[in-house]
């Protein structure tokens, strides 16, 4: 068996599997049919509680954070956690991570729909490229249908709700129903078989998730030897001292710190 990884692509496609439902559920009455699964993102990040003396560090059964109007992510989400680490196939998962992984879709999200912006395409031409299940409308020119990230108030909500509708098509086609990603500033395909996995490749290479991952020491040391158990005792104190001290220090000696003392703490002999 294959040991557990630090992101599992069940994890990604439970994360989009939420955000597409939860963004398609109609507003309440005056307000726009589809949410921006940017700013519904955003306000996750903004509310994820990462501090180091956080209650519920870890997203599984009982890490259920409150994450404003939108706390049904965290419910969904840590029942996914908990299975993928019963399961042992994904790491018991930290909201630090968490939050970390969510910047990235934000990051990567705003420099595709940019890109998509870019090659000038009207709407048809944009459905036909990136094979959405859309149907083309009646507009000829991209400024009909404008999927900028910005939309300047006073334009016009019949347009914006076209608009809206195919950048949301967009991104769930990139990170969810679609079989081909668009890669790179020249946005090449990349087709991928049913199944395969892809985000989770990329996002376990993220190296604030490679850091983070450190800052707690999991108690699954077996077969060690009385020095070592000594030394990795002291290992924990001087960690607990560290995050005290964190702030003063500053990141970069801080985690220059916790990867010297990482090399030197030993789990299994």
């Amino acid at each position: 068996m294959s040991s557990p990884v630090l992101y599992h692509e069940d994890m990604h496609n439970a994360v989009w599997e939420w955000m597409k439902d939860w963004c398609e559920m109609p507003y309440r009455i005056g307000r726009r049919k589809e949410r921006d699964p940017q700013d519904v993102l955003r306000e996750m990040v903004g509310n994820i509680d990462t501090s180091m003396g956080s209650e519920k560090p870890f997203v599984i059964e009982g890490g259920e954070q409150e994450l404003s109007d939108i706390h049904g992510f965290s419910t969904f989400i840590c029942y996914k956690g908990q299975r993928l680490y019963d399961r042992e196939e994904q790491e018991k998962m930290t909201w630090v991570n968490m939050k970390s992984i969510l910047e990235f879709y934000i990051s990567d999200m705003e420099h595709y729909i940019r890109r998509v912006n870019q090659l000038g395409l009207n709407r048809g031409q944009i459905i036909e490229r990136f094979e959405l299940n859309l149907p083309p409308g009646t507009s000829s020119r991209i400024a009909d249908v404008q999927i900028d990230l910005d939309v300047p108030s006073g334009f016009d909500p019949q347009v914006y709700t076209h608009a809206q509708t195919l950048k949301n098509s967009l991104i769930w086609s990139r990170y969810l129903t679609g079989t081909t990603i668009w890669e790179g500033d020249e946005l090449q395909p990349n087709l991928l078989a049913r199944g395969e996995p892809y985000w989770s490749g990329w996002i376990v290479l993220l190296p604030e998730l490679n850091r983070t991952r450190y800052h707690i020491f999991e108690e699954q040391q077996e077969q060690i030897s009385g020095q070592q158990q000594k030394k990795n005792d002291a290992i924990r104190k001087i960690q607990e001292t560290l995050d005290e001290v964190q702030e003063d220090i500053g990141d970069g000696l801080y985690l220059e710190l916790m990867n010297i003392m990482k090399e030197h703490f030993v789990v299994s002999a």
